[in-house]
């Protein structure tokens, strides 16, 4: 590959406007869940939670170019990414405790017992009630991923080895193979998703040491990985073990492609997408039970009506809570545990 251009030192608005469809493919998906099966097809098609796979990788990305450009212990790591985490997850599992507290009928899959709720809140891999590998709040599930991430790279921190990025990464494969000892923890969470991190942690690397290509090799990239997710728009499948190359592979080609793209000066101003993106988090933890709510007491067929009910519901929803609880809770914990601020970051979301 060509040298492409250098890292700019302002935040990278690219991987924060993906960062906003990731959380509208997420979105779609659930609201897809509701639909009329097309027909033709034996369910409703499930490539729109290909978002997490996106997510997956631009966390390797962001977490990667964070580690490097900022001096930090282990503990300033996992106490930064606790931080960031930690504080609006758990507000929106105990919202959803509680609504199923009140009337378990209108959350159906979300099943509450106290161990339940006291493992999904520290992100520990479980079965649920109804034996399913699903926290209390089920989006939260690839939190536990993240989490075990987070690990990997706050002992690659602790150990300082001589090559960080073989470190993590053989760390990375270690966990997954030992879904291959243990077909509970795969299940759970030992399984190939991991590598998507690694995919991210390459693509970091890249724009590191400055090796991603140009804007016309990135743009091809860009349009290949679209390509490929998109001919499988009607995938009613998750694909299992091949998950991580049939959705993550075409992730990676996107965020490599974009921050090629951007790294070469030529990303365009996307305000409304870098906007979804800051609120990408407060989206994925509350759209959930707008779906579900709003899916239970919908009158009549989940058609286009019900979707654009759970957009108008969600959006301001996720503003709101970013507004009010996100982000006022981050900067006051920051500041309590004095860490430098979010803001002072070249990384977005760092």
């Amino acid at each position: 590959m060509t040298k492409g251009a250098a890292l700019p030192l302002a935040p990278l608005r690219s991987i924060q406007s993906l960062r906003g469809i990731a959380a509208l493919s997420v979105l779609l998906f659930h609201i897809s869940q509701w639909q009329p099966i097309p027909a033709g097809m034996t369910g409703t098609p499930s490539i729109g939670s290909a978002g997490v796979d996106l997510f997956f990788v631009i966390s390797g990305v962001v977490l990667w170019l964070s580690v490097n450009q900022r001096d930090q212990s282990a503990k300033q790591f996992l106490l930064g990414r606790a931080l960031r985490v930690v504080p609006a997850y758990w507000i929106a599992t105990l919202v959803v405790a509680s609504l199923v507290l009140l009337d378990a009928k209108n959350l159906t899959a979300a099943h509450f017992s106290p161990l339940h709720l006291v493992l999904s809140l520290f992100l520990i891999p479980h079965l649920n009630p109804a034996g399913e590998p699903f926290p209390l709040l089920p989006v939260g599930w690839s939190l536990t991923y993240e989490a075990l991430f987070y690990l990997v790279m706050a002992v690659s921190l602790w150990r300082k080895p001589s090559n960080p990025l073989i470190f993590v990464t053989m760390g990375l494969i270690g966990c997954w193979m030992v879904g291959f000892i243990s077909s509970e923890a795969a299940f759970l969470i030992a399984n190939p998703m991991l590598t998507e991190f690694i995919l991210g942690l390459l693509i970091g690397q890249a724009l590191l040491t400055r090796s991603l290509p140009g804007p016309r090799i990135s743009a091809v990239l860009l349009v290949l990985g679209v390509g490929l997710l998109a001919a499988q728009h009607a995938a009613v499948t998750d694909f299992g073990f091949w998950r991580a190359l049939v959705w993550g592979g075409p992730s990676a080609l996107i965020v490599a492609g974009v921050a090629g793209i951007e790294a070469s000066g030529r990303w365009p101003r996307l305000a409304l997408l870098e906007g979804l993106g800051e609120i990408s988090y407060s989206l994925y933890l509350v759209h959930w039970p707008v779906t579900w709510l709003l899916g239970r007491h919908w009158p009549a067929d989940h058609g286009l009506g019900y979707g654009a009910a759970v957009f108008a519901i969600a959006l301001p929803t996720a503003w709101l809570f970013w507004r009010l609880v996100e982000q006022p809770s981050l900067k006051a914990l920051r500041r309590r545990f004095e860490l430098e601020p979010a803001g002072s970051s070249p990384i977005v979301g760092a």
